[in-house]
């Protein structure tokens, strides 16, 4: 169906003007080899042709085709978010590339493996309440910390109203996060409960203040 946002779209950083275009393209220039790549290929995937290639800052030929190839390889188990970001990369590339009639062969036919056989693990792993298992691909798993089992979701849960004092964020389990110091971290069972030390939910009719 096409990308949602069109790639003259104007996005602002720091007073600075640019497009949805400048991203794209920077995204391109910066990619190489043992990056996790999952949001370029996300990108890319959508707004460029399966057979598009192009040269990054590295000096080599690079494709979309490349891109999901190094992607496939990555051990899940080890990924942020249990690898559920980037299964949905490689999951949407491939559906593009068929959408445009791609043969299924090389790294596209290993994606399309790899897409199903994740599948499988989601359903195999099931709990029979129908949630999902909190280790995600790996293996069956259940908690009875509710927080944890809405954080293996893979997304970033948003507490209190956005610009007020009392908004704050919780990462999902394994989310990469600030450490206070300028750096970055993965998030641990810790930071990811909705609800730190049982805390009491306290909210209005149009949000959760805390």
């Amino acid at each position: 169906n096409g990308p949602g946002v069109p790639l003259d779209r104007e996005i602002v950083v720091n007073g600075k003007k640019f497009t949805v275009r400048d991203l794209l393209e920077q995204a391109k220039w910066d990619v190489y080899d043992g990056m996790e790549a999952t949001w370029t290929l996300m990108g890319t995937s959508v707004y460029l042709k399966p057979m598009d290639r192009w040269m990054a800052k590295d000096g080599t030929e690079w494709s979309i085709e490349r891109i999901l190839a190094n992607e496939v390889k990555e051990n899940l188990n080890e990924s942020a978010c249990g690898g559920t970001h980037r299964m949905y990369g490689v999951g949407s590339a491939v559906i593009n590339y068929m959408n445009e009639g791609g043969e299924l062969k090389g790294a596209w036919q290993s994606a399309y493996d790899k897409v199903h056989d994740t599948i499988r693990r989601a359903r195999e792993f099931q709990q029979p309440d129908g949630g999902f298992s909190t280790m995600f691909f790996e293996r069956s798993a259940n908690s009875p910390d509710i927080a944890l089992r809405i954080n293996t979701t893979g997304h970033t849960i948003p507490m209190g109203e956005p610009g007020s004092s009392w908004y704050y964020e919780v990462p999902s389990l394994g989310a990469e996060i600030s450490d206070g110091s300028g750096g970055s971290r993965t998030a641990n069972e810790n930071d990811a409960r909705m609800y730190p030390y049982r805390r009491l939910m306290i909210s209005s009719e149009s949000c959760i203040m805390y």
